[in-house]
């Protein structure tokens, strides 16, 4: 189990909230928060521009502030305008979240897919349905809270308009259905509310506020941390005040005299990430390189490296590049296209097991994270899902 560290260290003369991950007493990831957060912020937003040519339509939602919205992937946007159309046009406007970051000089990323997390279920719109975790293996279950649920949403319709869906996460298979319907009741009604009000608000207003950034940490590993240690009174209080949703985590306040971020060497290992080499303990190494287009990983056998099975020795090296470069893509949060140059084996079992491993351990990654195949000259090409600034830049 992880152990989530929340405190403030100085990078660069500036004090900076971090949440840091940890696996015993190994960081699994480091993440620089900002004050100013605004992934998954909801807006009405205003579209300026529509480019045929990528598909994209540019949407102001804030004064001044643009983010781009892809017509491919979303086919339905949230009108608030009155239509005649289902076509969006320049001067529309519609509800959209922040669905990543800006990147050097990409807009942000906006999405008319919306959705709010309970504990158990995750209402979305524009679904429509009630959608049950594959892993909730119960028809008696299932048949019980699905008929309530779905005139809940009928309800919904009746009300505001907007179509929506539910799913049931996996945790509600375990719970009584009593317990889900008042937990249905309550994120329904608090969503009949919202949007009852988003017909009344004009452009750039904000709808809703997504999570701040270590209660999103808490969500995606919420199965993973069994202890959250923070010596930030607000964020302290915060989690206390939440509790009923982190029923399973102990929530600590730090009060040493000894600073919690040098107690856990967190401002010595965020030096580490902005060195290209990391050290492997065999002694070989990899070099991370960043380019505009994609990162390129390098592994180095090093010069102490002896054995003359050269094929196994080699084996042994890539396991463990492996293992470090799947932890590395997270703790930077390296995204987009990735490169990995292996070191050379030609037994063709050897290359299936490397792959194999390397997606188990990527796979542990909250952010999909996809190896896609090797070339003969044993590169590894690897793609991870873009959604907030790598390290580098936030440092």
């Amino acid at each position: 189990m992880y152990r989530l560290i929340i405190t403030n260290v100085n990078i660069n003369e500036d004090k900076k909230m971090v949440a840091a991950l940890l696996d015993d007493n190994e960081f699994v990831s480091i993440d620089i928060l900002n004050k100013d957060e605004i992934l998954n912020n909801i807006y009405v937003g205003k579209v300026v521009d529509i480019s045929k040519n990528i598909s994209a339509a540019f949407i102001d939602y804030e004064k001044n502030k643009r983010g781009y919205f892809s017509l491919e992937t979303n086919k339905n946007p949230i009108f608030l305008n009155p239509k005649n159309t289902d076509k969006l046009c320049v001067g529309d406007e519609i509800l959209v979240k922040i669905e990543k970051d800006a990147v050097k000089s990409k807009f942000p990323s906006l999405s008319s897919k919306l959705s709010f997390k309970s504990d158990n279920m995750i209402f979305s719109i524009p679904d429509e349905g009630v959608f049950f975790s594959k892993k909730i293996d119960n028809d008696d279950f299932t048949l019980n809270l699905k008929p309530y649920l779905e005139n809940h949403l009928k309800d919904f319709y009746d009300k505001t308009g907007f179509n929506a869906g539910l799913i049931i996460r996996t945790s509600a298979g375990n719970l009584d259905t009593n317990v889900l319907k008042e937990e249905a009741d309550e994120l329904i009604n608090k969503m009949t509310d919202l949007f009852l009000s988003v017909k009344t608000k004009t452009k750039y207003s904000l709808i809703y506020k997504g999570e701040k950034a270590y209660e999103r940490i808490l969500s995606s590993n919420i199965n993973d941390i069994d202890v959250v240690i923070t010596d930030i009174d607000e964020v302290y209080d915060d989690l206390k005040e939440r509790v009923e949703s982190y029923k399973n985590i102990s929530i600590e306040k730090y009060e040493d005299d000894w600073e919690l971020s040098k107690r856990f060497g967190i401002e010595k290992d965020l030096n580490e990430l902005l060195k290209k080499n990391v050290w492997l303990k065999s002694g070989a190494n990899i070099v991370i390189e960043y380019t505009e287009a994609l990162t390129v990983i390098d592994v180095n056998s090093g010069k102490n490296i002896k054995g003359k099975n050269h094929e196994n020795t080699n084996k042994k090296i890539n396991f463990e590049a492996a293992k470090e470069i799947a932890r590395q893509l997270r703790l930077r949060n390296i995204s987009g296209i990735i490169i990995i140059d292996f070191l050379n084996m030609k037994e063709e079992d050897n290359k299936r097991e490397l792959l194999s491993y390397l997606a188990k351990e990527v796979g542990k990654d909250p952010v999909l994270t996809n190896v896609v195949s090797m070339t003969k000259l044993n590169l590894v090409e690897v793609t991870r899902k873009k959604i907030a600034s790598p390290i580098y830049e936030k440092l």
